[in-house]
């Protein structure tokens, strides 16, 4: 058969074995080149997330912090309804009302979450991902041209 294996458009003679083996050997140095992409991109993916962490960690301090300052606050609170009604009426009677209109508040406020984070389904794109899902695009476009090179061939 003959082939035009320099790219020059002159067709030059070469064994059938020989090409290939050249392909074979291009498709080891492009899969080798898309498993370096991919070890980079989740590199770069662990670097972000590392990166992100840190800024969290402090934030996530104060927040659990003031979490437990507002848990007591709002204790107090009740105690403060409680006592007050309890002016009025039995004390166990003035605890009850406290502590079922608390908890009806804190049921509506976890139902309230619950509902947000449901809607909450997908991660938000950032730029590791968009790169990522790139080279799979990128990867696939190069399996099918591999694919149909190799039917034209055989």
């Amino acid at each position: 058969m003959d082939y035009d294996v320099r790219g020059d458009g002159r067709i030059h003679r070469e064994p059938t074995g020989k090409l290939v083996h050249d392909f074979l050997e291009e498709s080891k140095r492009v899969l080798a080149d898309g498993k370096r992409l991919l070890h980079s991109e989740v590199e770069s993916a662990k670097s972000e997330i590392r990166r992100e962490a840190k800024k969290a960690g402090p934030a996530a301090g104060m927040a659990g912090a003031g979490g437990v300052l507002v848990h007591v606050a709002v204790i107090m609170l009740a105690l403060t309804i409680a006592a007050a009604l309890s002016l009025a009426m039995d004390s166990w009677l003035a605890c009850l009302i406290t502590t079922v209109v608390f908890g009806i508040a804190g049921g509506v406020f976890l139902a309230s979450a619950r509902a947000r984070l449901r809607s909450m389904s997908e991660i938000k794109d950032g730029e590791t991902i968009h790169r990522l899902e790139e080279d799979q695009r990128w990867a696939k476009g190069l399996t099918q041209n591999v694919r149909s090179s190799l039917r034209r061939d055989t």
